[in-house]
């Protein structure tokens, strides 16, 4: 099993298309896209760690054991890293953060 800086390590990388979309989508409809994409992926990323903590039989309860809950935190909130980062590209390249008050 993956270390915690392995965890996050490894979807820094899952990361990366969705940062490389969010940079270069042009417009609102594209925004949405790339974040219900990000959002999708992190979710099915997410079942599955959650599967694999509590859903797996034997297995799971060996990783409770082994890894413990602070893992199990890590392996879920690790998961939504794409969604996260592609959210706040997005909202930083967007036009109406840099308008400024009227």
């Amino acid at each position: 099993m993956a270390g915690v800086f392995q965890l996050w390590l490894v979807q820094v990388f899952w990361s990366l298309p969705f940062l490389l979309g969010a940079f270069r989508v042009k417009g609102k409809a594209g925004s949405l896209v790339v974040i219900c994409l990000a959002g999708g992926f992190s979710a099915v990323l997410a079942y599955g760690a959650v599967v694999e903590a509590f859903g797996a039989g034997s297995f799971s309860v060996a990783v409770r054991r082994e890894l413990g809950a602070g893992w199990i935190a890590h392996s879920v909130s690790s998961a939504f890293l794409p969604l996260v980062l592609a959210a706040i590209v997005v909202a930083l390249r967007r036009p109406w953060i840099r308008r400024g008050p009227h």
